[in-house]
């Protein structure tokens, strides 16, 4: 067999440029790369194959920039291309939906984030403040942010004034998620009563959250609260001031129309301090809560006792480790896997599907048995359910631990 020969000269190369892709091709290549941190590169160079293409993707590419170090300085010179905005704008100012300074440290200073939230008000609907660029100068900005969905505060180092929060926060309609600053200068003096509240529907408390401050979030029944009525998840975490009446007042007042409630690491809560929480919170569908706070009256019901819940709706339970975990409980006393099996059972909590346990409770060591048993448990009820109710078919259920 005889290869055929190569020709002397290959033929000119065609130099026309590619044909123009109509747009809805171009927006199907880039739904294929994905919206993470390592990906943002690749965005990048996506944008500048030809101007079809830049036009497809720079609104993506700014939407949710991820943010950190390296890429700070460059950022803020492309927003803020002059520090007066009537000199210069930056038209891709108003393509920026989530501010997020979380990984910024040292990068920057109060000003700069001031000017970034005043040059991306028109478009900003998530912000995640960093932990020192922040301070009183920037509320004045962040109150014009009038799209504004999504406020977390919660990384602030320096104290935030909390009168100051709460004049900000009626400029503010649209906001339905709020962390709160972690350290306040005023939160002993500060009258909650007096906050306008947007309709929130997830708040995070933590830090130096006062009884002072709980207390005037009720009403003068003390069975009633001033939290709006849009609100459904509330997490209260690492409040070292709170104490447990105060904190179960709460709870009980906002506790009818909560579906996800978070309780962890505030040491001045009693060991029982939560047992009645699902008396407390009748829709309740996620529950977070350290086996500090709850024993086994958590679930118990006495069969002739037609006051507590039945059916309770709760799907989702979480069971950390503040730290104190069964040194004020009496052994007989402590929550354990049985009586979650018991409480499916006998249909105080059907409909629960997800347990996450913390490993430092050991049950999966000391009560291996009846860990058996309540995933056994959980396996049967939940078939049961899905045979009556199709939509259940893709839900997950099952048991784990958890590190805290």
């Amino acid at each position: 067999m005889r290869l055929a020969s190569r020709p002397a000269q290959l033929p000119p190369a065609d130099h026309k440029q590619a044909e123009h892709l109509p747009d809805e091709i171009v927006l199907e290549i880039l739904s294929h790369i994905p919206r993470t941190k390592e990906s943002q590169p690749v965005l990048w160079a996506f944008c500048l194959v030809k101007r079809q293409w830049y036009d497809v993707a720079v609104s993506r590419l700014y939407e949710d920039p991820w943010l950190e170090g390296s890429n700070f300085d460059p950022f803020v010179k492309t927003i803020c291309p002059s520090r007066n905005l009537h000199v210069k704008n930056s038209e891709l100012a108003g393509l920026v939906r989530v501010l997020n300074l979380k990984h910024i440290v040292h990068q920057s200073n109060k000003a700069t984030t001031a000017r970034l939230l005043g040059r991306t008000k028109s478009s900003l609907e998530t912000f995640i403040a960093p932990q020192s660029a922040f301070a009183i100068n920037c509320f004045a900005a962040l109150s014009k942010c009038t799209n504004l969905r999504v406020l977390d505060l919660s990384l602030i180092f320096e104290a935030v004034s909390f009168s100051t929060l709460a004049q900000t926060l009626q400029k503010l309609p649209n906001l339905n998620t709020l962390y709160f600053p972690r350290s306040s200068s005023d939160s002993a003096s500060f009258d909650a009563s007096t906050i306008a509240w947007p309709p929130i529907e997830r708040l995070y408390l933590s830090g130096s959250i006062e009884n002072h401050f709980i207390r005037r979030l009720l009403k003068d029944d003390l069975l009633s609260c001033r939290l709006p009525a849009s609100l459904k998840t509330l997490s209260i975490t690492h409040c070292p001031r709170l104490a447990t009446h105060d904190l179960t007042s709460l709870v009980r007042a906002v506790g009818p129309q909560l579906e996800a409630l978070t309780v962890e690491s505030i040491r001045g809560l009693r060991a029982n301090a939560m047992d009645r929480v699902l008396d407390f919170c009748p829709r309740l569908k996620l529950l977070r809560v350290s086996l500090d706070y709850v024993t086994f009256m958590f679930v118990y019901r006495d069969q002739e006792d037609e006051a507590r819940f039945l059916n309770h709706p709760l799907e989702r339970l979480d069971l950390t480790d503040s730290g104190n975990m069964g040194w004020s409980l009496d052994p007989d006393e402590v929550l354990k896997a049985g009586d979650l099996a018991d409480a499916i059972q006998d249909g105080t909590i059907p409909n629960l599907r997800i347990i996450r346990v913390s490993m430092s409770a050991l049950w999966h060591v000391d009560d291996a048995d009846e860990m058996r048993r309540l995933i056994d448990t959980m396996d049967d009820t939940f078939n049961r359910r899905k045979a009556d109710n199709p939509e259940l078919e893709n839900k997950v259920v099952g048991v784990w631990t958890m590190e805290d």
